[in-house]
């Protein structure tokens, strides 16, 4: 028989038979299989016409019969570069010189940290680095060393992140300021968190900071703890987040000359207990001046007043939905603004805070001296004084610390008078344990010298409490007003168009 097309098969009296349909199809897959077989051939030709080390060096591979094992097979030649993984971080172990670490990593490095107690380490960083530590990590100066982490003018750092650590034991500088008396021996400034700041007198409050600071630390995550002096000193742009900043003698935070300064999420508490530490000046939780656009924010506080404050010069600050209680001793203040400026001051909750009995002690917020303040949507409870507003002559006290804007500052009317305050929407009260002439607390202004020097006058319309909420404490309360000489009753305060 012959073979016709598509394998039918002619038979001797010529009738062309065709193979069964499965054949037909079995026939058609083979041939598709050959097309496909001899076009991988050459394109592995085409490729083994460009890379094969026979056709390009004229060498031969692997014949058949020779030994691959051996070691005897040539290895293909190198492409003459060769890529090297940098460690994702430098390591850093208990008895390491954490200072040749540090400046053997390089700028924007992690640091590492085992786990392991870190006896008086002490470093100043590189730009961008990160200070990683682990549980069982701890920093401790052994009441010898200074800072844990600092920088110097002459060798600044910027973008550093200190996360995940525990920090105690170390020793700020002590220093007392040359027009002072009552500091003598107290542990203040420093701070075991120190990123320098240089203050400029002759700038403020025009001060340049960008060029004094080191810039946008991160301090996230430690529990800084039980150091003598400042927990963590402020530096320009700042992120201080998620801490418990503890039983530190002088402060938990300290500082200024800054701005964009953020304050968030953090556990303040006990710190200020040195007795040596006067409580009038740099006391308490927080203590910041002439800082500018910031915000403290979301954090709980408790132990000696004032918790927060903000003194000289502080411009646009948020200080919003914190909590506060349990402030007793010092000089009892919950918030303290003074001698500033451009505040928010909203969503606080505020508990029991106690002092003395005087009127600027023992308050919820003391706004003294200071101008554009918005006070809002707070509740302050247990409170000697919930919301008080005070205005004394600055410029008498030559000697004191606010001898620095009246320096520096030509325009002290405006720097140091009550302007547009706004005390609204607030729930003031009740007061379980009042003092002898307020059983159910004051709220109001509280002026001295009025007549006597003329910048303490008029300030009374500057000042405006609306639409507050005194929890049925109002035949108790003592509304204090300068327009006479003994507390307001409710009804009389109310009189004069504030709620």
């Amino acid at each position: 028989m012959n073979a016709g097309p598509n394998g039918a098969e002619a038979t001797p009296d010529g009738v062309v038979r065709r193979p069964p349909r499965r054949h037909r199809l079995a026939i058609v897959v083979l041939l598709l299989s050959f097309v496909m077989l001899a076009a991988g051939a050459c394109t592995r030709g085409d490729v083994d016409e460009v890379s094969s080390p026979s056709q390009t060096t004229g060498t031969t591979g692997p014949q058949q019969g020779d030994d691959l094992t051996s070691g005897a097979a040539e290895t293909p030649p190198s492409t003459g570069s060769t890529t090297t993984t940098e460690p994702p971080c430098a390591p850093l172990r208990p008895g390491d010189d954490p200072q040749a670490v540090v400046d053997g990593a390089g700028a924007g490095r992690t640091i590492c940290f085992e786990p392991g107690r870190f006896e008086r380490f002490s470093v100043i960083p590189l730009d961008g680095q990160h200070f990683q530590g682990v549980p069982g990590t701890v920093l401790d100066g052994l009441g010898e060393t200074t800072h844990a982490f600092s920088t110097t003018a002459e060798r600044k750092a910027d973008d550093v992140t200190i996360e995940g650590l525990e920090i105690t034991g170390y020793a700020s500088q002590q220093r007392c300021e040359l027009f002072r008396s009552d500091c003598s021996g107290a542990p203040v400034r420093g701070g075991v968190v120190h990123p320098h700041v240089e203050l400029d007198i002759d700038a403020v409050p025009d001060v340049l900071v960008e060029a004094a600071s080191s810039l946008r630390w991160t301090v996230i995550g430690n529990h800084i703890h039980d150091n003598l002096g400042t927990g963590i000193s402020v530096g320009e742009a700042m992120r201080i987040e998620d801490n418990r900043i503890i039983g530190n003698s002088h402060l938990g935070i300290g500082g200024g000359t800054v701005g964009d300064l953020v304050i968030v999420g953090n556990e303040i508490v006990g710190n200020s207990h040195d007795e040596r530490v006067p409580p009038n000046w740099e006391s308490g939780q927080i203590k910041l001046g002439f800082v500018h656009d910031s915000s403290i924010s979301v954090n709980r506080f408790s132990g000696v007043g004032p918790v927060i404050w903000c003194d000289i010069q502080c411009t646009n600050i948020e200080i919003s939905d914190n909590s506060i209680d349990n402030i007793i001793g010092g000089r009892a203040v919950a918030i303290f603004y003074e001698v500033s400026e451009n505040a928010r001051i909203e969503g606080n909750v505020i508990d029991n805070v106690h002092g003395a009995c005087t009127p600027a002690d023992g308050v919820g917020v003391l706004l003294s001296e200071s101008r554009d303040v918005v006070v809002t949507n707070n509740t302050i409870t247990n409170a000697e004084s919930s919301v008080l507003v005070q205005q004394i002559d600055r410029n008498r006290f030559s000697g004191d610390i606010s001898h620095w804007a009246v320096t520096v500052t030509p325009d002290t009317d405006r720097l140091w008078v009550t302007r547009n305050l706004t005390i609204t929407d607030n729930v003031l009260g009740p007061t379980t344990d009042g003092c002898e002439d307020a059983p159910g607390g004051r709220v109001g202004l509280l002026v001295e010298d009025v007549g006597n020097h003329p910048n303490t006058e008029n300030v009374a319309p500057e000042v405006t409490f609306s639409n507050n909420d005194f929890a049925g404490t109002e035949e108790s309360v003592a509304f204090l007003w300068p327009t006479s000489p003994t507390p307001l009753t409710f009804a009389e305060w109310t009189a004069l168009g504030h709620s």
